[in-house]
């Protein structure tokens, strides 16, 4: 199952870019496209209001036009509709609207996986986990285990949860979809562990050593996973204390339950068993927010090296000046000034704790950025641009993915040399990006 969440993971980078949402103009037309997020191949329907009786409309992504038309409108609406070519650019697109008078722009997103499909996955992922517990259940029904009230009580929930996963993305909202379904296979992995619980409260008299001991070697190995997690957020500055002192007591509770084993004492053992557990609980509590402000700091380090980058594009064209394209060159640079002032707009929203309207800068000053290129060739750096800039978006997200991971005490070795391939791909857009 880690391979499938890991896959799932490392697709939704390219879901990440930022997206503006439909924006309306002040005056008297509109325009919208039927989703967020279309794949290659898909038709986009683009529609609106208006006053007047025809309307242009063109699409562009980041490396020019891609289509455009002219609609008549009716009773003062308008639609329009085109086919994205198979190999179209993974980007986002600006669709616009324009009746001679008045002009409106909304963007969408091409990508080869949609919200809807990691919706689809992951609910899979669930109904095999719900599968998964009930068989549990009825295995241990027949033994004439009972079963604790909690592993009823999860399996309940995560039911629901799953139901209501389905729902939402019947209704066309993926991503809620998505939070749902992820609540339901919590629910689910908590009824699997209360029904082993409940077999062992209930015929503990029964248990062999060995089961015990494999639980026992079990937690000792989430004790040296989150250890090796503490260390690193200790090497980054971060206050461990109270994760050291409750993963302490883990390990305190887990030597005792070895110990009540080999004088085969299992009703003690179980007992250890169950306090160590809970203690690793708390360490994970404890580390919940560090690792939630390191991610937090990465994505301001993202963002201060994107100021950096654009403060050298900037240094590059000026060299420039004395060309025969000194006027382009001097738009160019213009653009880039806005786009740093946008790029410290996100830092300070970003800070204050307002990540949406940090997004949004950022989008705002990649267009710029892209505009200013444009005015200098003919989409050579500027689509460069663009696929560095994916490959930053990529290597950022596999970066606090893979920090996840490592807090779940979960083999992070794939998900590094992912890393590495995209590190070195970078490093190859950026050389090539020099005028």
């Amino acid at each position: 199952m880690n391979g499938k969440i890991i896959i799932i993971g490392v697709v939704v980078a390219l879901l990440l870019i930022p997206v503006m949402p439909n924006v309306l103009a002040a005056g008297t037309i509109t325009i919208e496209a039927d989703s967020r997020y279309y794949k290659p191949g898909d038709t986009v329907t683009l529609s609106g209001t208006t006053t007047a009786t025809k309307v242009n409309i063109s699409v562009n992504d980041t490396q020019g036009e891609v289509w455009k038309t002219a609609a008549t409108s009716t009773a003062g609406k308008y639609t329009a509709s085109f086919n994205l070519a198979s190999g179209a650019y993974i980007g986002v697109y600006r669709a616009k609207a324009n009746d001679g008078t008045n002009k409106a722009t909304t963007t969408f997103t091409v990508s080869d996986i949609t919200p809807t499909d990691l919706a689809n996955n992951m609910i899979k992922l669930v109904e095999d986990a719900q599968t998964r517990t009930e068989t549990l259940f009825k295995q241990l029904g027949t033994q004439g285990v009972t079963l604790l009230p909690e592993a009823t009580k999860d399996h309940d929930q995560g039911v629901t949860e799953l139901n209501n996963a389905k729902s939402l993305l019947t209704q066309n909202h993926p991503w809620e979809a998505l939070a749902a379904a992820h609540n339901a296979m919590i629910h689910f992995r908590d009824a699997i562990w209360d029904a082993w619980r409940s077999a062992k409260v209930d015929k503990v008299e029964t248990q062999t050593a060995d089961s015990v001991n494999a639980t026992i070697q079990r937690g000792q190995d989430v004790v040296q996973k989150l250890n090796s997690t503490i260390i690193k957020l200790a090497a980054d500055g971060k206050d461990v204390t109270a994760a050291k002192v409750d993963l302490k007591d883990a390990k305190t509770q887990l030597d005792s339950a070895a110990a009540s084993l080999k004088a085969n004492n299992l009703v003690d053992a179980e007992k250890q068993i169950d306090t160590a557990k809970a203690d690793l609980q708390k360490v994970i509590q404890d580390l919940k927010p560090l690792a939630s402000n390191l991610a937090h700091e990465g994505i301001l380090k993202f963002l201060n090296a994107a100021e950096t980058r654009t403060d050298n594009l900037e240094a590059q064209l000026r060299k420039l000046r004395n060309a025969n394209n000194g006027v382009r060159v001097d738009a160019a640079i213009a653009k880039l000034e806005l786009a740093k002032g946008k790029i410290n707009q996100a830092i300070a929203s970003l800070t204050s704790g307002k990540d949406d309207a940090a997004l949004k800068d950022l989008q705002s000053a990649n267009n710029d950025v892209t505009a200013g290129i444009g005015n200098v060739d003919s989409g050579k750096i500027s689509g460069n641009l663009s696929n560095i800039n994916m490959l930053q978006a990529k290597i950022q997200f596999l970066q606090r993915t893979e920090q996840q991971m490592q807090k779940w005490g979960m083999d992070t070795k794939t998900i590094q040399s992912q890393i590495d391939t995209l590190q070195a791909q970078l490093t190859q857009a950026q050389q090539t990006t020099t005028p």
